[in-house]
């Protein structure tokens, strides 16, 4: 079976296309939601923070904690 029949095939299958579906609609949700800013925070201020502890993701992790 070739890759092209594999993706052809996505479609027929209703489950297999149900969560497709989901997992799309979750990254839409997800990027749409990275916009919104959250009342009470400064993004001037976030950012300056976030490039101040520019240490790698331990560290980003570690502002979070």
């Amino acid at each position: 079976m070739s890759a092209l029949a594999a993706f052809a095939n996505i479609g027929k299958v209703p489950e297999l296309r149900k969560r497709i579906l989901f997992t799309v609609g979750l990254l839409a949700v997800y990027r749409i939601g990275v916009f919104v800013t959250i009342p009470g925070v400064d993004r001037n201020v976030m950012a300056a923070v976030v490039n101040k502890s520019s240490g790698g993701f331990l560290s980003f992790f570690n502002m979070f904690s």
